[in-house]
């Protein structure tokens, strides 16, 4: 229930995102959401006093942290902007292919092995991801490109947390992902800066509030359930995205896209299958 939870947050989230690019530039959305999500971060890292601040601060795997934050900053910019211009359930789609990313980068930066079976899996995924895009055919344009950007950079930031490991907590990680995606929109948004209006301000903290709140509760859901329990249960975002997109934008999901969205998922599920069945054997 609680990672259900989290993924209608994360969604609403991206919802409110998509609204917000039709008046304020994707930077300027992703900068009020690192503000935001900062401020509403903060109780946190003060309830544990200063020996929580002095641990945030000095984090024991520095570089990993501030590599991880860019990455996660690039995939939403990336997601962002290819809100802008696509249907939300559409760009959830093409990003959960980040497991199949995952699973090909995995193999280079972390030494593992992957068997026949999920590559075919990986392919899978990657043909769900071109039926949702229809080369060739009616094509999303420019923000499937994007998407799939988030979803490398979202893959690169898991391998970045894979290395980190239990070195840093999740408040660490937390403060860093936040501070690092702040500094780097904090450099660009001037460049494009609006003036927001003040119901521009309040969903920006909207963002921010669901940010924190998707955070906490999916940390709670990994805290009583494993790892491998709780992953399949994330491509419900993928549902509640259409959801929102039919509500609120009035997106109704084409044949093709709720096709590829199925082999997404089923390709998903399929390489969670195959390293849970490892994760035993090695045991």
């Amino acid at each position: 229930m609680l990672i259900l939870a989290a993924t209608v947050v994360f969604s609403a989230m991206d919802g409110v995102s998509k609204f917000l690019t039709g008046s304020v530039p994707p930077v300027e959305v992703a900068f009020g959401r690192y503000v935001f999500y900062l401020l509403f971060l903060s109780p946190l890292l003060l309830k544990g006093g200063r020996r929580t601040l002095t641990t945030v601060l000095r984090p024991k795997r520095p570089v990993l942290q501030v590599v991880r934050g860019a990455l996660m900053l690039a995939s939403a910019l990336f997601f962002i902007t290819a809100l802008a211009d696509t249907p939300l359930a559409a760009a959830t789609a093409i990003f959960f292919v980040c497991p199949m990313i995952q699973t090909a980068l995995a193999i280079p930066l972390l030494g593992e092995k992957v068997g026949p079976r999920r590559w075919i899996a990986v392919g899978a995924g990657f043909v769900g991801m071109l039926i949702v895009v229809r080369p060739g055919g009616d094509p999303i344009g420019w923000g499937a490109v994007l998407a799939l950007g988030s979803a490398v950079s979202w893959a690169g930031a898991v391998i970045a947390s894979r290395r980190i490991g239990t070195d840093d907590g999740a408040l660490v990680t937390s403060f860093w992902t936040g501070f690092v995606g702040l500094v780097g929109a904090g450099v660009a948004v001037p460049f494009v800066w609006v003036m927001p209006s003040g119901g521009d301000m309040v969903l920006m903290a909207a963002m921010g509030a669901f940010a924190v709140a998707g955070h906490v509760l999916a940390v709670k859901a990994y805290a009583l359930g494993e790892a491998s329990t709780l992953a399949p249960f994330t491509y419900a975002q993928i549902v509640w995205a259409g959801v929102i997109g039919l509500a609120v934008f009035g997106h109704v999901p084409t044949a093709t896209t709720l096709l590829g969205s199925a082999v997404i998922v089923g390709s998903g599920v399929y390489i969670w299958h195959r390293e849970r069945v490892q994760g035993r054997a090695s045991a």
